[in-house]
């Protein structure tokens, strides 16, 4: 995996030559797939795997305003994962570092209420009554006092 990812463009591209030299600073081990078993065996399922994402992006209207060599760009970055049933995908309150669209399946969300923002909603809801009964009062005083005074009754 490590390294540029430089050397994957000369399996896609017969004519583009690698642009950089690769040497190893420590001693490595690699996979190679020869071009001719690349061809005979995986180009044809990496570009209908291309073509997916590519339609999973170009279908979700946050990338509706972007240039189709955008979203292929954005396409040969993402990579296709399974998730097992059940298994939790983000968590409410941890910082995630993607972004996920569902090719296929269902997703439950669940929400569950901040804290922080249900003791701002009570405290507006208090605000709220309290005022209402200062309304309430301050109205049956003003009366009690037309009364005492003989201005009403």
């Amino acid at each position: 995996e490590g390294g540029g990812g430089k050397g994957k463009k000369s399996l896609r591209s017969k004519s583009a030559p690698l642009r950089e030299t690769y040497f190893c600073t420590a001693n490595c081990q690699f996979m190679l797939i020869m071009r001719s078993d690349f061809d005979a065996h995986l180009r044809n399922k990496c570009n209908e795997i291309q073509k997916e994402k590519f339609r999973i992006l170009k279908r979700s209207k946050i990338f509706k305003g972007w240039k189709t060599d955008g979203i292929i760009r954005l396409a040969r970055m993402a990579r296709m994962k399974t998730i097992p049933r059940k298994e939790q995908i983000v968590v409410q309150g941890k910082e995630c570092d993607s972004m996920y669209f569902i090719q296929k399946g269902i997703c439950k969300v669940k929400k569950y209420p901040d804290r922080v923002a249900l003791l701002i909603r009570d405290q507006h809801r208090l605000k709220s009554e309290l005022e209402t009964m200062r309304l309430k009062y301050s109205y049956h005083h003003t009366l009690h006092k037309l009364k005492k005074v003989g201005g009403w009754g």
